[in-house]
């Protein structure tokens, strides 16, 4: 089974990002990862338990966590310049700026764990992540619908 064989979302994420955690570590073992839109997971969850800030820190931090476990210097570099002024503008946006602070400083000294389960991204998964990216809006359009637009939530 490709699960047992990549291990299981990283327990240190806790929540965000563990997904494509999975999912490049299932690649770089040799097996696909499929898109199917018919498959819906959903989560029960009470919103009064959710703290507002959550989404800011967890995506922030372990984005440089993904990024630290699996991606060459390059492609890391380009991905985390993108995520994190993304989530920057977002958290200034929001009113959560100083939590984007706290994620890069947690980001930081957690980083050591990350390196240490680092497994370097094949050349068969860096080449499948170029071909998904060409499906991703471009700068302009996430400009126009996400960034002014209060209403979107990250």
């Amino acid at each position: 089974c490709a699960l047992l064989k990549t291990e299981l979302y990283p327990e240190e994420f806790f929540i965000s990002h563990e997904g494509p955690d999975l999912a490049l570590r299932i690649m770089n073992a040799g097996h696909k990862v499929m898109y199917n839109p018919e498959i819906v997971v959903k989560h029960s969850h009470s919103p009064l338990g959710r703290s507002s800030w959550r989404r800011y820190y967890y995506d922030t931090r372990n984005l440089v966590w993904l990024v630290l476990r699996n991606y060459p210097f390059f492609l890391g570099g380009k991905r985390l310049i993108i995520g994190l002024t993304a989530m920057a503008v977002y958290s200034l946006r929001d009113g959560f700026f100083r939590y984007w602070l706290k994620a890069l400083v947690d980001a930081i000294k957690g980083s050591q764990i990350a390196f240490r389960k680092r497994q370097a991204m094949t050349n068969d998964t860096r080449n499948i992540l170029r071909k998904i990216g060409k499906y991703r809006p471009g700068i302009l359009y996430m400009i126009q619908t996400r960034l002014f637009n209060r209403k979107v939530s990250i």
